[in-house]
């Protein structure tokens, strides 16, 4: 028999080394074929078939290595993208580059004393970083004798008994290569690299365990390399004996049964805690009669213990179960306090590598409050989006529920969460996720997010879901369970995945929405959330990624009209409804109108990202950029009000940021960057944005001038929460004007949420005009930089009010004009409401040839803010008087330079106990006053 084998082996060994040599030239090569540490060696790169075929540039590597005992890149050369740092390649012709890696690999690299480098790792780039190669490796081997078992890749495999398994071997310095099973020779070579099959059954039983060892030698030593092979039989086919869904189905206290979706692959293992992660015959999966699916059932379980598992497949990967509702995590877990998530399941280490699965068939459900909650209709959503990693310090849910006053005190009725399942890393933005029934970890536990969820409820705050189904990273058992690891993309035959993205702007890999497994696999996702967790809908990134309409990097032809995208959407839409006939669907969209507009007419919100537009006006800049009338869904041509409108996301450079940086400053006496002025910007931005008509969203920390960089600390990078601001009266007074306008806007829903009103968001001064029988509104402000008299469009002549301050104004002619300060807005209604009181005047001038005296926020209970304008340099005098006009305080005597003066008072040193008090501004022969309240 080993005679025989030895033959068939010798038979193919040069066909197979051809195959190996060309499929590794297909990509990158090297010269010596064999590197080996302490020497130099050149690197050969082919672009054919690769997303760099067809680049013209400077190629570019990000490289490091791979070390002995370890699995992640070291001594990465530069950062990526650095173009001064990173190793340059040189062309040698169309398609082809070399790099040359001198004076030696060790050297290059820096490589430490003690350390052994394995392989060496590239990605080859473009100037810009995309298109890039994919992952490419070489191995290294060191100056002594040694020998390398490249295939198969893993130190142990399992074959099914009816296969053949290939054996490929190197050993740069041996005279002689020696292949042994168990302890009998099969195979033998002067030749290096060797590449032999075994046919299993001619050397094992069902079960057996053979150790394959590779020996190099040559007339001064000898070196080794083993694999240990176990043989299985083909796996029984059969149905189970209940009916199971893909995952982990609880039939009982003690029983579970699991589901694997693994269609063309031949056999799984089910490793865990309830096995001792042994591969044996216990742990041998069924396989379903349709041959796609394959299952076990768990007995004998402890309802109290959780047990880790995954699933072996092939003998080539081992996966979490995608539908698991919490997994280990090797990598990550240790960062995660006992406080965020109390007595965390330590990781199995020593049994297995990468994420575990976790089930329980006895778990604490969460006692809900709230059952049966009443969404806001979609027209009245005011959303604030919150990443809960920055909301907070303490970075987790808990940090939320500390801090829900505060949002109820701003009055939003919505809270979009962004990503809260798992994904890679901790400190993430969320959108590279890897499990999608299981909430992460680092943020808390599944009842922890169903605590804040509830809360929300409680206090009528419905809760949306940021959600990522365009696109899954390889952390993905999705992804990894069919991998093309040449190419390193997913397998053609993924049933999930494309090789490649469809359209611009993908990251991770792409998913295609017209595969049934796909569409199955998302619609799984969606009711395991909304029937779990009592969500109120989802807000889906990447949305226009949902195609199979294929648009290269042609960022135009990708946002055309595609009825195949909208004909997806349709059908997620008609999911979800069904499920939940009210529940929010928004769409990260951003293709063309007709195309919104068309899924606008279903029961789906779509994002109105006018950012720059709000950022340019507030700044001072009045052009064609900083026109806004997109905010408005009838501008669009839309017929129902399904915009979601916004100034900032977590996507977009922050407001005040672009103030205080980059404002207009060419207007004399009006620093725009100062940040009190920067600060009063962006409240003329809020009064001419929330109150229109529709769905709106605020950016968390927007209401009190988060004035950090997106790009601080990286993009998506930790921010601080600077909850310090909210005592900033500035600030705090900015975050007042928010709730104001949302509380206006809330209860009085019926004219504000109508469509009997129209805008003009463009120009200096900008209005917006509703006309209601409850309530006429005129909001109008000044973007300029000059004060502006202008006619607003008032419906009547008589009192108008501004709801802000509480100060009312008589309109003797709705043509004649009225001066507007620059930067000054005004809420004005026909009807006297409750104020919020925030101004004392209607406003605070900073130009023009009168007195102006401001003082807030009003009522006061701590620190207050008086502002005075004066038209030239003049003596005044401050004062302060009780009710009874007996002067209690001096607070400013002198002569004072024209413009606008800010004065801070700290209420306990004036000595001021709770009551009213009257302000009077002395200057030449005039006299102001305003009243303040103090709590």
């Amino acid at each position: 028999m080993i005679l025989n084998l030895a033959i068939m082996i010798r038979s193919i060994f040069f066909l197979l080394s051809m195959m190996l040599a060309v499929g590794l030239f297909a990509q990158v090569t090297s010269d010596p074929e064999f590197p080996v540490e302490t020497a130099p060696a050149t690197i050969y790169f082919n672009a054919e078939g690769t997303p760099l075929e067809s680049y013209t540039g400077v190629l570019y590597t990000h490289t490091g290595v791979l070390l002995e005992g370890g699995t992640q890149w070291e001594h990465v050369i530069g950062d990526w993208g650095n173009n001064t740092i990173q190793p340059q390649l040189t062309r040698l012709d169309a398609t082809h580059y070399k790099l040359e890696i001198t004076p030696d690999i060790r050297t290059f690299y820096s490589v430490a004393d003690g350390e052994k480098v394995v392989s060496l790792a590239f990605v080859f780039r473009s100037s810009t970083g995309s298109p890039q190669s994919s992952d490419l490796f070489i191995n290294v081997f060191s100056d002594e004798l040694s020998v390398l078992i490249t295939t198969p890749g893993q130190e142990e495999v399992i074959v099914l008994l009816n296969q053949q398994l290939l054996v490929e071997a190197a050993s740069p310095g041996a005279d002689l290569l020696e292949v042994f099973l168990d302890q009998q020779k099969i195979y033998e070579s002067d030749e290096s690299p060797i590449s032999i099959l075994i046919d299993v059954d001619d050397v094992a039983d069902p079960w057996d365990e053979k150790m394959i060892i590779v020996k190099a030698s040559n007339e001064k030593e000898s070196a080794y390399d083993s694999v240990k092979m176990t043989a299985i039989p083909l796996p029984e086919v059969a149905e189970p004996p209940f009916s199971l869904n893909d995952g982990v189905t609880i039939i009982d206290s003690t029983t579970a049964g699991l589901v694997l979706y693994a269609p063309g692959k031949d056999f799984a293992f089910v490793p865990g805690d309830f096995n001792q992660w042994n591969i044996n015959p216990e742990s041998y999966m069924y396989k379903s009669t349709d041959e796609e699916r394959f299952w076990i059932l768990l007995e004998n379980l402890d309802p109290n213990t959780q047990y880790g598992y995954q699933y072996d497949v092939n003998g080539e990967v081992r996966i979490a179960d995608p539908y698991t509702e919490m997994v280990l995590d090797p990598w990550n877990d240790a960062y995660i306090s006992n406080e965020t998530f109390p007595d965390l399941k330590p990781y199995p280490s020593g049994y297995t590598e990468h994420i575990v699965s976790v089930l329980q068939t006895q778990q604490d459900d969460y006692q809900w409050i709230i059952n049966e909650f009443v969404r806001p209709e979609l027209k009245d959503l005011m959303i604030y989006e919150l990443l809960i990693r920055d909301f907070t310090e303490e970075r987790n849910i808990q940090g939320v529920i500390d801090n829900f006053d505060y949002l109820l005190g701003l009055g939003v009725n919505a809270i979009e969460l962004m990503p809260v399942n798992e994904f890679e890393g901790n400190l993430s933005w969320g959108y590279n996720p890897s499990f999608y029934f299981a909430p992460d970890k680092f943020y808390g536990t599944k009842n922890k997010l169903k605590e804040l969820i509830d809360l929300c409820h409680q206090n009528g705050i419905a809760v949306i879901i940021d959600m990522v189904l365009n696109h899954q990273f390889g952390q993905s058992p999705l992804v990894r369970l069919y991998w093309d690891e040449e190419a390193r993309v997913p397998s053609s035959d993924n049933p999930w995945f494309n090789q490649y993205p469809m359209h611009p702007y993908n990251v991770g890999y792409d998913m295609n929405h017209e595969s049934p497994q796909t569409k199955a696999f998302t619609k799984r996702v969606l009711q395991h959330w909304l029937d779990e967790y009592h969500v109120d809908g989802f807000r889906f990134d990447l949305s226009k990624g949902f195609t199979q309409t294929f648009s290269g990097d042609d960022v135009g032809f990708w946002g055309q009209y595609d009825a195949s995208r909208i004909a997806i959407w349709n059908d997620y839409e008609s999911f979800i409804h069904e499920i939940a006939e009210d529940a929010y669907i928004i769409l990260e969209h951003f293709a063309s109108n007709t195309e919104e507009n068309a899924l606008s007419m279903r029961q789906m919100l779509l994002w109105g990202n006018m950012n720059y537009a709000y950022s340019e006006a507030a700044k001072g800049f009045i052009n064609a950029s900083s026109n806004f009338s997109w905010i408005d869904f009838k501008a669009r041509g839309w017929v129902n009000p399904h915009l979601v409108g916004y100034m900032e996301s977590h996507d977009e450079q922050r407001l005040m940021y672009e103030n205080i940086h980059y404002a207009n400053t060419s207007s004399s006496g009006y620093n725009l960057r100062d940040t009190t002025l920067a600060l009063r910007r962006m409240e003329l931005a809020a009064a001419l944005f929330i109150p229109i008509a529709g769905p709106k969203m605020i950016w968390m920390f927007g209401e009190r001038g988060y004035d950090y960089s997106i790009d601080f600390n990286g993009r998506t990078g930790v921010k601080p929460s600077r909850w310090d601001y909210y005592q900033d009266y500035r600030r705090k007074f900015l975050y007042d004007i928010y709730a104001a306008l949302i509380h206006l806007k809330m209860e009085y829903k019926q004219v504000f949420n109508q469509i009997d009103y129209s805008v003009n968001l463009t120009g200096n001064i900008r209005t917006i005009r509703v006309n209601h029988p409850d309530l006429n509104v005129i909001i109008a402000g000044n973007f300029g930089l000059n004060a502006i008299s202008t006619v607003l469009p008032f419906h009547d002549t008589g009192w108008w009010y501004d709801y802000i301050s509480g100060d009312s104004l008589y309109v003797e002619n709705t043509e004649e004009a009225l001066s507007i300060d620059r930067g000054a807005y005004y809420v004005f209604t026909d009807t006297r409401l409750t104020s919020p009181g925030l101004h004392s005047g209607i406003t605070t001038r900073t130009s023009g040839d009168y007195l102006n005296l401001a003082l807030f926020p009003n009522p006061v209970s701590d620190h207050l803010h008086v502002e005075f304008y004066l038209p030239q340099r003049q003596d005044i005098k401050l004062v302060v008087a009780d009710v009874s006009g007996r002067e209690v305080g001096l607070l400013l005597e002198g002569n004072v330079s024209s413009g606008l003066h800010e004065l801070t008072f700290n209420l306990h040193d004036l000595n001021l106990r709770p009551g009213s008090y009257m302000f009077y501004l002395y200057a030449d022969n005039q006299i102001l006053s305003n009243k303040i309240i103090v709590k």
